[in-house]
């Protein structure tokens, strides 16, 4: 890979913005809590919105996309509806209202707070084992997908679906 001044360029202006960031945010955070919840300043409306950019990355854009494409509009309009109803219990509160009140930095703590060390254990399992399998599932249905895409764009046999029980295999 040969990059050019210009492409050097963008690596070093990108880079000096991140620096400069840290640099200035750098003196606001003196503590754990700080750096965790906002010093516990944030209002629940900055706690709605942080709670949504969360959620967004790069795979539930292009799933986003791929559901549109394959199923149309008409499917997206339960996930209007339900983005409306998540809307209206952040805002108010009524989920996290009692994990605020204990003032715990994250679920774990939270869970432990609450029940036992045990449990937070076995809930840290479960997530682990849930997140191996969400991984293993995302990229299993991005390959079907990329399959299903090209068996309607470039007319290729719908023999890449028989590719399926090998990837859930590995």
């Amino acid at each position: 890979m040969n990059l050019t001044i210009i492409d050097w360029g963008i690596v070093a202006l990108c880079l000096s913005v991140l620096f400069v960031g840290v640099r200035i945010s750098k003196k606001f955070v003196r503590s754990v809590v700080d750096f965790l919840s906002a010093g516990r300043t944030a209002g629940r409306y900055m706690i709605t919105v942080s709670q949504g950019m969360a959620f967004i990355g790069a795979i539930t854009i292009v799933g986003q996309w791929e559901m549109n494409y394959v199923a149309g509009f008409a499917l997206r309009w339960w996930e209007f509806i339900m983005a409306v109803v998540l809307l209206a219990i952040t805002v108010s509160g009524w989920v996290i209202y009692r994990f605020r009140q204990t003032r715990a930095l994250t679920i774990a703590q939270f869970l432990e707070m609450r029940y036992s060390k045990n449990f937070r254990i076995f809930a840290g399992i479960l997530a682990f084992i849930s997140g191996l399998l969400n991984f293993k599932l995302t990229s299993t249905l991005a390959k079907v997908g990329s399959s299903c895409a090209c068996s309607k764009n470039f007319g290729t046999t719908s023999r890449s679906f028989s590719k399926f029980g090998a990837w859930i295999i590995y």
